[in-house]
């Protein structure tokens, strides 16, 4: 359960990295 739990975090936490990156991304070459 501790592992899988991890693993939620360590997954949300990539994909707002990666939401954030994008949006970055696209306000910077606008």
């Amino acid at each position: 359960m501790v592992i899988w739990s991890l693993q939620v975090a360590i997954r949300g936490t990539v994909s707002l990295t990666a939401y954030k990156t994008a949006i970055e991304e696209r306000e910077a070459s606008s």
